[in-house]
């Protein structure tokens, strides 16, 4: 028997590789079918009721303005179920959202806030650049919110770097309506009065723009607030 040519054993070669990458890229192309078949699936059968949800608590901005500046004596809404923040618990009985006054408008903060600038977002990012899983997760969030609180700030002060690692200022004073969008239009279950001041050291990149180290500092001033509102409602 002869034994084939040094270039034809290359040849052969080649055309096993060739095979394997194209069985590779046909499992590749099965697999990224299989994930889009999962997406729109997934987006048909729970967006309807996330929409909704982003529907209801937009109806919020329309009663706000008659709803009374909660005295410095109120206290939190006793609610059934209890009142969870879904932005420091990553759980099922996790069933409140909280935007400020200034959010309402754009309506992108948030839990409802993100689902509804994903499902507005057609082109490039939103739904299309997560994997089915994870937009299956987070229109089941939407959909479970029961209590959207509203926060009206009647005093509020940015957090503003003054040199170096050093920030002055960072406060929020005012007052939290808790709405129940378990009725429509959705119903004021109570509000009560909230004050933060950020005090705590706040950790930015080395490396970070001023633009990135003040956005880092305003993020630190909305999550005090977010514990302020748990301890407020938690007691």
């Amino acid at each position: 028997m002869s034994v084939p040519s040094r270039t034809a054993q290359l040849g052969l070669v080649a055309c096993l590789l060739l095979g394997a990458c194209k069985d590779d890229t046909a499992q590749i192309e099965k697999a990224r079918a299989a994930e889009a078949a999962q997406r729109r699936e997934a987006i048909e059968k729970l967006s309807p009721a996330a929409r909704a949800k982003i529907g209801l608590a937009r109806k919020v901005a329309d009663v706000l303005p008659s709803v009374p500046r909660a005295g410095d004596d109120a206290k939190p809404p006793v609610t059934d179920p209890k009142l969870r923040l879904m932005e420091l618990h990553d759980d099922d009985a996790a069933n409140a959202d909280v935007m400020l006054t200034s959010e309402l408008p754009l309506f992108q903060r948030a839990i409802l806030g993100s689902c509804r600038y994903n499902d507005a977002t057609t082109t490039s990012g939103g739904w299309s650049d997560m994997v089915s899983t994870s937009i299956e997760s987070a229109l089941k969030r939407c959909a479970r919110v029961r209590w959207f609180l509203v926060v009206r700030t009647a005093v509020k002060v940015a957090p503003k770097l003054v040199g170096g690692a050093t920030y002055e200022g960072g406060a929020y004073a005012g007052d939290v309506v808790v709405f129940d969008l378990a009725s429509d239009p959705p119903t004021v279950a109570g509000a009560f009065p909230i004050e933060v001041v950020l005090q705590k050291s706040v950790k930015v990149g080395a490396s970070a723009t001023k633009d990135r180290q003040e956005y880092e500092l305003a993020e630190a001033l909305r999550k005090e607030l977010l514990q302020a509102i748990e301890k407020a409602t938690t007691g």
